[in-house]
């Protein structure tokens, strides 16, 4: 095959040329067939020019553009954000019939959020024209003031602030069953709050709650309680009456308190807002302000997108069209797939994409990247508005939600701000597309915010019907353990050995000092004996035993656990020290060789100035040190450091104590690259478990 023709098929092959330009095919077989020949190669070749230049400057492996009714087969779209940057004169839009479930992709200032405006502000525009069919939206805005220009424009737009007129409460919508809606909601805060089996706990609280504050029938709406209210009540309570175990009770008391403190008022409402009726009803728009909310911001649009999917799943709506759009500006964190990782169920946000379409309800997310977002997001969401994007990563990710062939995703990152790869339902391929432009808002916050209907809360303190219901609850709760207690113990004394109760006495009398310190003071009896002792508390649940390696040998903690303490008829003491067994012990020790030293040593030692407790704080020659125990989490040793270091200026030296040397190493090893803790490496001592051991009981 002559020169000719080989470049001219390089050239259509390279660039993509037959896809983009369907007349150019037929010679394409001619040169293939061989009846291609070489003058008219070159006459192609020149004419072909102009085109590989530019695709020189900007590669475009793209497929053709489609025509309007290849792209719009069932009429113009509802929505238009501008037109398609080839070929034919095409509108580039939605259509709010079926799936319009939206992604809008790219770096920062590509046009994200002027592609979000305009799909809300054709929205308004639309109900100007069709005010019998009207589409409400929610959008929350974490930068604040983006969209404060639409309520400008539209007297159907108003502004709620998170802090100052929002209020979420987590009632259902009319004739939702309370248990229904209970589910639905701890799920919610479960999967924020990074709770996994305290979820069951905090539905339990919840269900109590409800009962509580609807004892007496008044034909009002059913009251839901607060996060507050649950607070109050999970801390009021046993950490068992709601829980199987304490340690659930407290990290639900934990994760509450965070929430309590960063939403501020926003949820202290029984029953607040109500999507439909004040939203949809009203015929109204919202633009939230939940700029400086923080992590949890993504809460209340779960809540309220889950309020409104579950109401209308249970009263069996069901609309051709979407009534109601919930939309997020800078959505990451919102639709990253490991904010439901640990669920068995999926989020509410991938929930709205997958099921919402029947029921009139769509989402629309702008985010950064792809890749983490939740699967069942990307997999429901029909329009995709792919910005420019630069790094491997993202080209990666668009080539394969674009469905692009290899290479086209080069076209990304030299697109200018406003264009756009949009892939939608009724056309196979990404078809380059220009947003129109929209002026940044430059609207300030209004002086004030909008307002809507809400049934002000109350703390448990002030609500004496709650208290009640919750003491007759404790009282219930006591006498059956105490009932319970007293059958196993009378049982578990008549069985237990008395080796076993000799064991657990001196322990309770000389609390962690390690178990083979005390089979010396009870005379050394066999291995076999002491493996036996341990089996039998550990199966009657009376101890808890840890082993570490500590140097060269295995050493052997043991706790006395509720039930050990009331077989011996004793009150267990206050506990102090965090972790678990091992690093309890771990921090007792170090105290006591400073006590035998004669320096003044305090558990759980609050550092000035700071919220850091470190493990053991030591007053010696004038001056403050720290003990840090390292015996599995090292992670968050820089941060304590720092916090002694840094934050603080009391603190003379800092001790990592941990269970081998070669732990140690490592532990320095991570230490090395902070370059802000290099000041203080003199001031960093390390020093292994066995030294503590070898002084305490040498």
């Amino acid at each position: 095959m002559a020169g000719n023709v080989t470049t001219f098929l390089r050239v259509l092959h390279e660039y993509a040329l037959c896809d983009r330009y369907p007349e150019l095919a037929q010679y394409e077989a001619m040169a293939q067939m061989g009846r291609l020949s070489e003058g008219m190669a070159k006459a192609l070749l020149s004419q072909l020019e102009p085109l590989i230049v530019q695709q020189e400057r900007r590669p475009n492996l793209l497929n053709r553009a489609p025509d309007n009714d290849e792209l719009h087969p069932d009429g113009p779209p509802d929505l238009v954000l501008g037109r398609l940057a080839e070929g034919h004169d095409v509108p580039l839009g939605l259509s709010l019939q079926g799936n319009m479930n939206t992604l809008i992709l790219g770096r920062s200032g590509v046009g994200k959020t002027t592609c979000l405006k305009a799909l809300l502000k054709g929205i308004l525009e639309r109900n100007a024209k069709n005010p019998q069919k009207r589409v409400s939206f929610i959008v929350f805005d974490v930068k604040g003031g983006d969209f404060f220009d639409l309520a400008e424009e539209s007297d159907e737009c108003v502004i709620y602030h998170y802090e100052k007129t929002l209020r979420v409460g987590l009632q259902p919508q009319t004739g939702v069953p309370p248990n229904v809606q209970i589910n639905e909601i701890a799920q919610v805060l479960a999967n924020r709050l990074g709770l996994v089996v305290s979820a069951t706990c905090l539905a339990s609280i919840m269900r109590f709650c409800v009962s509580a504050l609807n004892s007496v029938p008044t034909g009002l709406p059913t009251l839901y309680p607060t996060p507050e209210l649950i607070l109050d009540v999970a801390k009021h309570a046993p950490l068992t009456l709601f829980a199987t175990k304490p340690d659930y009770g407290k990290t639900l008391i934990q994760k509450l308190e965070a929430l309590v403190q960063e939403t501020g008022p926003m949820f202290q409402t029984f029953s607040g807002l109500d999507v439909d009726r004040d939203i949809v009803g009203q015929g109204k728009c919202a633009i939230v302000d939940v700029c400086g909310l923080g992590p949890t911001r993504a809460i209340p649009m779960e809540i309220l997108a889950t309020q409104a999917l579950v109401g209308r799943q249970w009263h069996f709506v069901r609309r051709d069209s979407v009534d109601l759009v919930f939309a997020g500006d800078e959505g990451d964190e919102d639709a990253d797939s490991r904010n439901d990782a640990a669920s068995p169920r999926i989020g509410p946000l991938p929930r709205l994409y997958k099921q919402g379409r029947e029921a009139g309800l769509a989402g629309i997310l702008s985010l950064s990247a792809l890749g983490p977002t939740a699967r069942q997001i990307r997999a429901a969401a029909a329009h995709i508005f792919n910005f420019s994007v630069s790094d491997a990563d993202s080209l990666y990710e668009a080539r394969k939600s674009l469905v692009l062939r290899d290479g086209s995703e080069m076209i990304l990152p030299g697109l200018r701000p406003g264009e756009c790869l949009y892939r939608g339902p009724n056309w196979p391929h990404a078809a380059l597309g220009a947003v129109d432009y929209l002026s940044p808002s430059r609207v300030p916050r209004p002086d004030q915010y909008d307002v809507h209907p809400f049934v002000p809360s109350k703390r448990l303190h002030e609500l004496p019907p709650v208290i009640e219901a919750l003491d007759r609850l404790i009282a219930r709760h006591r006498s059956s353990n105490l009932s319970k207690s007293k059958k196993e113990s009378k049982g578990t004394k008549a069985s237990l050995s008395e080796n076993a109760r000799n064991l657990m006495t001196l322990w309770a009398v000389h609390p962690f000092t390690p178990v083979v310190r005390l089979w010396d003071e009870l005379g050394k009896p066999s291995p076999s004996v002491q493996r036996n002792v341990r089996r039998e508390l550990t199966n009657l649940k009376l101890c808890r035993f840890a082993e570490v390696r500590a140097g060269q040998r295995n050493m052997l903690f043991m706790e006395l656990q509720q039930q050990g303490w009331s077989l011996l008829d004793r009150t267990p003491p206050k506990v102090v020290g965090k972790g678990r067994t091992v690093h309890r012990h771990m921090c007792h020790f170090a105290k006591w060789m400073e006590e035998r030293r004669g320096n003044k040593a305090i558990l759980e030692w609050p550092v000035p100035g700071t919220s850091h407790p470190t493990d053991v704080g030591v007053r010696k020659d004038g001056a403050w040190h720290a003990y840090e125990i390292a015996d599995t989490c090292t992670s968050n040793l820089p941060d304590h450091l720092r916090a002694c270091f840094i934050d603080s200026s009391e603190v003379a030296t800092v001790t990592i104590v941990a269970p081998q040397k070669a732990m140690l190493k490592r532990i320095e090893q991570m230490l090395d690259p902070c370059l802000d803790l290099m000041p203080f490496r003199s001031r960093t001592v390390y020093l292994p478990l066995e030294d503590i051991i070898r002084e305490l009981w040498p």
